[in-house]
Parts: structure tokens; sequence; C-alpha cells
């Protein structure tokens, strides 16, 4: 199940899933949550009649009275960036608190003493736990300024650029909740505000998609291990008898950094 799949790392890490499962011996059923939950449960009750093994839910929809029906039909469940604390299922998190701190450092140490943070109005707990992330992170006396904005897209970053840099105080550096936000962040700094990135503000953005290595944007990012991600999933859902039911536990994983153009006047 899963929101947004048309974004460049929810298709990778779709493709990263559908790919084990198949090497598992495995066929995946996909559900677009993007719809209403009302939508999503009948399409949902139609994958339990279909006798569906197990499921496994990204970040956003569906509802967790939804995950229950999962439960209570007796299917297995992973759950990919979510907070919800469900007893049965694994959750596979990344580790944003010290994402967070990692990134606030290395502002510092460049210098940035006003810090923003990027995120759309989706609310979905990935989003949110790098938003709240990094305002814990600043709490050593820094101050960060929260602007939100739209769906996660190109075009809502653009807008947020326009929303912290037309204020009072411009930050001097910015953390995005993902790099598609990101790219249009940088782009309607550079277009509409003739910013240069990184002498003028630092940028720093989350998934490490595709887009990011461009030489039109040398986005530093967090990278999410998408591999590693697909791997633990997979292996908990086959990795016992079929009749067993696995313990429910929590596989926190770490988010690396990449570094690109990110050295002030470099």
């Amino acid at each position: 199940m899963v929101s947004e799949m048309g974004t460049p790392y929810r298709s990778s890490l779709i493709r990263a899933l559908t790919h084990q499962l198949q090497v598992a011996g495995k066929v995946a059923r996909l559900i677009n949550t993007d719809r209403s939950d009302k939508s999503v449960d009948l399409t949902l009750r139609q994958a339990i009649r279909y006798r569906a093994d197990a499921s496994i839910i990204l970040s956003g929809m569906p509802d967790k009275s939804i995950t229950d029906l999962c439960l209570k039909n007796g299917q297995r469940m992973v759950r990919i960036n979510r907070d919800d604390e469900q007893e049965g299922p694994l959750r596979i998190n990344l580790d944003d608190a010290a994402a967070a701190e990692r990134i606030v450092t290395a502002f510092l140490r460049a210098g940035c003493r006003r810090l923003a943070f990027a995120n759309s109005q989706a609310g979905t707990p990935s989003l949110m736990a790098r938003e709240h992330g990094l305002i814990a992170a600043t709490a050593r006396g820094l101050t960060v300024a929260v602007e939100r904005f739209g769906p996660t897209s190109y075009a809502g970053g653009a807008v947020l650029a326009q929303r912290l840099l037309t204020r009072s105080e411009r930050p001097d550096a910015v953390v995005c909740a993902t790099d598609l936000l990101a790219c249009g962040f940088m782009d309607a700094a550079r277009q509409w505000f003739a910013i240069s990135i990184p002498d003028d503000l630092c940028v720093a953005g989350f998934d490490d998609i595709e887009q990011a290595s461009w030489s039109s944007y040398g986005l530093t990012t967090f990278t999410q291990p998408i591999d590693r991600i697909a791997q633990e999933a997979v292996s908990w859902l086959t990795s016992d008898d079929k009749d067993a039911k696995p313990q429910s536990s929590l596989c926190r994983l770490d988010a690396d950094l990449v570094w690109r153009n990110w050295i002030r006047g470099g």
C-alpha cells in the first residue's frame, strides 16, 4: 500500500520491494492509497478475499483502522517509515534524530545561524519525524523557521522558497523534507532571488534521488538505504514457517549524508 508513487524516491522503493518479492517467489498486488480511505478500504477487502499473505505499508495513508483490518485477517505486516505502534508488524524506520543532529552540526561549522525547514502539508509520519528532529536538534540556543505548503512536489518547493526567502530575516541554511522539494526550492532561489547556492545559502535535502546528483543541483542530502529496506522487509515476511506469527520489532536504519557542492565559495 503506497501513496505518492510517482515521486522519484517512492518509485525507487517500489522497484526494490517488488524485485525482492519476486526473488522470494512472491507476487505483489499494488494498492494506490492516494484516494480516500473509503476507496482504499474497498480495494483492501478485495485483496483480503484474494488471500494475500502479507501487507507492506509505506509512509502516508492509509489510516490505522485499515492496517488493523489486515492484522485481524491474519496478515503479516511491515510498515515503512510509519509511527503507528501496533502489536505484530515489523516497523522499519530511519534514525531521523541522528540525521538532524548531523546536518545542524554541518550548518554550524559552515557559519550558518539562521536555519529553516521547508516541508509539505502532507503530514506523513516520515516528513514530520524529519521536521521534529531538526527542531529538537536546534534546541541548543538556535531557532529554526518552519514553513509548510501543499503537496510534496517540485512546485511546492518553489512556493516554499518564495515564502522563506521573502522573510525579514532570510535564512542562511535550509533543510528540505525531501529532495524533490529541494530541487524546486533551489531553482526558485536562483531564478527569482538571484541567490548563489551554497555561497549565499546552504541547502540540504533527504532521499538522495537521482536528480540530487545532477550538476544543476549538486544537492547535499541524506540517502535512504532502499535496498536494505526492501531486503529487511521481505526477509522478515518470509523468515518463518507459513503458519508462524513472527514477533513485532523495530528496525532502525541510519541515513548516510551524501556531500555535494557544500563548501561556501568552493
